[in-house]
């Protein structure tokens, strides 16, 4: 999946797992803290810098293996939690945990495969259910998701609005022409 779609995936997650408390902070942490770990993963991505065979050569292999994001998530979860102490470490913890999740999902929808155990093992993993590097459709079912849970009216039914994102882009994968 492409950074649009793991960004808009971030915010959905987010607004699926932010607390129904009114502590608007904690909302706002929610969203952020969401969003930027479904981005983490693709830090690798520098490496198009050196040109696109680098980039081949390096992307969903060191920080997509299960080592690698171990790590990202502890460390990730530290850094957000001493950001915002008052979410908990826990809280912060699993928050990570799924966004990093969702991310590698993102991924194994595509067509790239994703090397779990690196360096371990070079056998990838890939589901292939989209053809190409990025898909519009799954930008665009996540991004709507993202604006109808912001959207007023439907703001009290955010969690539903989110899971149901999740549960029409599963629906677009599984049965939709996969472009």
């Amino acid at each position: 999946m492409d950074i649009i779609g793991h960004a808009f995936a971030g915010v959905v997650l987010g607004q699926a797992a932010a607390p129904k408390s009114a502590d608007r902070q904690l909302h706002t942490f929610t969203i952020l803290t969401a969003t930027g770990a479904s981005l983490l993963p693709d830090l690798d991505a520098v490496s198009y810098i050196w040109g696109p065979d680098a980039f081949a050569a390096i992307h969903q292999k060191y920080t997509h293996s299960v080592f690698a994001l171990g790590i990202l998530v502890l460390a990730g979860a530290y850094v957000a939690w001493r950001i915002y102490p008052r979410a908990g470490f826990r809280y912060t913890l699993v928050l990570l945990t799924c966004a990093l999740g969702v991310h590698v999902a993102g991924d194994l929808i595509a067509h790239w495969p994703v090397e779990f155990f690196y360096p371990l093992s070079r056998k990838g993993w890939t589901f292939g259910l989209i053809r190409q590097d990025f898909s519009l459709v799954v930008d665009m079912i996540l991004a709507a998701g993202a604006l109808l849970s912001f959207y007023d009216p439907l703001k009290p039914h955010r969690r539903v609005v989110a899971l149901s994102t999740f549960g029409v882009l599963v629906a677009y994968l599984l049965f939709g022409p996969g472009w």
